[in-house]
């Protein structure tokens, strides 16, 4: 699966050059660019703390809930879905600020919050089809 187009969105996203985000993750810039255009592996692990950095920890639960690449560039970038998202105590601490250690601590317990999620999710890809 080409995740690169994901990886180089979320990236820029956040203004991070493939020097900076190769510093974050303790990577080489040269594994940045291989990631971003397929020529090398990406592992969970990687994908994880990637999405971590960038603060789209909500990409990472979609991709392990099924979606695709293709749906998640579609749906996940749109500007409805990232208002419903920032508003998703899910994916928010109590300042209103992305709480990405909170949410990969609970990845397998589906609260409520997550169940809604998955709904939204659904009900995103059902209108797609």
């Amino acid at each position: 699966m080409q995740y690169g187009v994901i990886l180089r969105k979320t990236r820029k996203d956040i203004n991070l050059s493939q020097e900076e985000m190769a510093e974050e993750l303790f990577f080489t810039a040269s594994k940045i660019s291989k990631l971003e255009t397929g020529k090398q592996t990406l592992y969970m692990t990687d994908l994880m703390q990637w999405m971590h950095i960038v603060k789209r920890v909500d990409i990472s639960f979609a991709l392990v809930s099924g979606l695709t690449v293709d749906q998640v560039m579609k749906h996940l970038f749109s500007e409805e879905y990232l208002k419903k998202v920032s508003e998703c105590a899910l994916f928010q601490n109590s300042n209103g600020v992305t709480a990405a250690d909170d949410v990969e601590k609970n990845t397998f317990d589906l609260t409520e919050e997550v169940q809604e999620w998955l709904k939204y999710l659904n009900e995103l890809i059902r209108e797609e089809n």
